[in-house]
């Protein structure tokens, strides 16, 4: 859901970019690609996220951390 919000304000963006003469067609390109490269960085990113928070809500894990604080 938030990504087609960033597509969408991306893809509104280089239209008026476009339409302003600002930025040529192969700029804009360029543009949307570096944005799709952050999206999918940002994907892997809160992937990992989630994989550190689920080790560490694994019983066993906090069993061993509460031993070493010890």
């Amino acid at each position: 859901m938030e990504t087609n919000k960033v597509l969408y304000a991306v893809n509104e963006v280089a239209e008026e970019l476009k339409r302003n003469k600002i930025y040529d067609d192969k700029k804009i390109l360029e543009l949307v690609l570096e944005v799709n490269k952050l999206i999918i960085e940002n994907h892997k990113l809160k992937e990992k996220k989630r994989i550190v928070e689920s080790i560490f809500e694994d019983k066993e894990v906090k069993r061993a951390l509460k031993l070493l604080s010890e």
